[in-house]
């Protein structure tokens, strides 16, 4: 993921730019208060060195999120820990079996997370921030729900449009989704 500012007099925007699905460059700017998304049909060249596909799970024992590389050299490693985690593209999965063995056992495991390409960049706290304020809130409860679920209507989803940001507040040490 790419992060860039410009600033055209009254026009200043953030820009983020990754791989959607198919290998399309996805751009997602924000101006002005509001979020546009755009998918060209060029495929752009991005920094290698800033992004990972990756499945971000909440870990129970630290009150966090881990994050699993899902390729590279760490491939099915836990390569970090963070309260924070930007992802573009989001995926929100659940594995049937490990909710059903949820159920059974009436005691929680790693079975859902999200998958998304990582961004690293200086203004992903910008863009958490945003995804926070105007972004839609996801949750997922495996006693109630076999999917994630928009947390306003409790609609299925499993792909987000653009942008996913993962907080723990530090507070309460609870974990909160929203997505733009």
């Amino acid at each position: 993921m790419h992060a860039a500012i410009a600033d055209g007099g009254d026009n200043l925007h953030r820009e983020c730019t990754g791989v959607a699905s198919g290998g399309a460059a996805l751009i997602v700017r924000f101006q002005k208060g509001f979020v546009a998304m755009q998918q060209s049909l060029s495929i752009k060249p991005l920094p290698e060195r800033k992004q990972m596909k990756v499945f971000v799970y909440f870990n129970l024992h630290r009150k966090c999120f881990s994050i699993k590389a899902l390729e590279g050299a760490n491939k099915g490693r836990v390569i970090k820990h963070s309260n924070a985690v930007l992802l573009c593209c989001p995926e929100f999965r659940v594995s049937e079996t490990g909710r059903q063995r949820v159920l059974k056992e009436q005691r929680k495991n790693v079975h859902a997370g999200v998958v998304g390409i990582l961004s690293e960049d200086s203004d992903t706290g910008y863009f958490i921030d945003m995804a926070q304020r105007q972004g839609e809130r996801i949750t997922y409860n495996p006693y109630r729900f076999s999917t994630f679920v928009r947390a306003a209507d409790e609609s299925p989803i499993t792909k987000g449009e653009a942008l996913a940001a993962l907080v723990v507040d530090p507070a309460t040490k609870k974990a909160s989704i929203h997505h733009i």
